[in-house]
């Protein structure tokens, strides 16, 4: 069974929305950390956006569907990454 997850698909979104909502932290040691998340309410306050719930093979097929055949897939390793490079969905975190 896969794991699911609350994603927030913010393509029907007003289009000054802003869809940068990485939260980037530099570290001492030369590390980023980037955080794709959004709070649940800010999630549902956001007009045209729509939460749901999908898995780990649904968030895949999003980010690898229609790619040409150079494109290397992203996997269970980089989704997120992928998932917030290549579509309109954020993670939602309670």
């Amino acid at each position: 069974m896969s794991a699911t997850f609350t994603i927030v698909d913010l393509d029907h979104t007003p289009e000054d929305y802003n869809l940068d909502l990485a939260v980037t932290e530099y570290f001492p040691s030369g590390m980023v950390f980037y955080s794709y998340t959004v709070s649940r309410p800010y999630a549902e306050s956001i007009s045209g956006a729509t939460v749901q719930e999908v898995t780990i093979d649904e968030i895949l097929a999003e980010i690898n569907r229609d790619r040409s055949d150079e494109w290397l897939d992203y996997d269970r390793d980089d989704w997120e990454l992928g998932m917030y490079e290549w579509t309109t969905w954020r993670l939602v975190m309670d």
